[in-house]
Parts: structure tokens; sequence; C-alpha cells
């Protein structure tokens, strides 16, 4: 999964947006679940920039911050944009603060698939070595 910290009234932001909804919609990405947390915004200037930038995947809204707090421990609050990866397995494999390109968040995206496969083949061994 794809965690993506944003606003509107973010200039990043802005520059990040076509790579996001690019990648989130190419066949490289099938199985991967993006996510936006739209932070200290209005509904009406979010849905715009989703709009404007053609990003389908969906967002929750964070008038307050009180969700991009909740994930101090992964990216600074006033960090704005992050991007978070997420493995199958529900850990962070890797982060982002700023502006991400697409050849790094690709990078991001394999590394945690590959991350995954491995711990999931490596618990796979040990099941059939108790069996």
């Amino acid at each position: 999964m794809v965690v993506n910290i944003w606003g509107s009234w973010c200039g990043p932001c802005r520059e990040e947006a076509p790579v996001l909804s690019q990648i989130s919609a190419a066949p490289a990405a099938q199985g991967v679940r993006f996510w936006g947390i739209d932070t200290h915004d209005t509904d009406q200037a979010a849905l715009a920039f989703e709009h404007e930038y053609g990003i389908a995947y969906p967002s929750l809204a964070d008038p307050n911050g009180s969700l991009t707090a909740a994930l101090a421990a992964y990216v600074p609050v006033d960090a704005v944009p992050s991007t978070l990866v997420v493995d199958a397995t529900g850990h962070i494999a890797d982060r982002f603060i700023g502006r991400v390109d697409a050849a790094t968040l690709t990078r991001m995206i394999d590394v945690a698939r590959s991350e995954t496969a491995r711990k999931s083949s490596a618990l796979s061994a040990v099941h059939h070595a108790r069996g």
C-alpha cells in the first residue's frame, strides 16, 4: 500500500500529483492500493485538486492534521508531501519525505514487494520444516 500525505495548497504536492496518478493507474501497480491523506485543506479545494490531477484513488480528509499527527513516528507532521509504502504484513517498508519522483516511488514499491515475498518464502520454509 502507498500512503501519500498531501494538501492542495502544497506546491511540491502539485508537482508530484501527476506521478502518483500515473503510477497508481499503471499495470505494474496491480495489487498495490493507493491512499491519500489530505491535510489542512477544505473539501472543495481537495476535490478540485483530485480532479485537476486525475487522482482516482481515495483520500482521507484530515482538516485538523490529526491523522498526520498519528503518523509522527514515521514522518514529521509538517513534512508535506510525504509518502509511505506499507508492505503486505502491515509494516512501513519505506518512506519518502518531500516530492517523490516516479523512479523513486517505483523502486520503493518494488523493494517492498520483494521484501514481502522474501519474508513469505522464509515463513513458508519454517512452516514446512515444522510440518
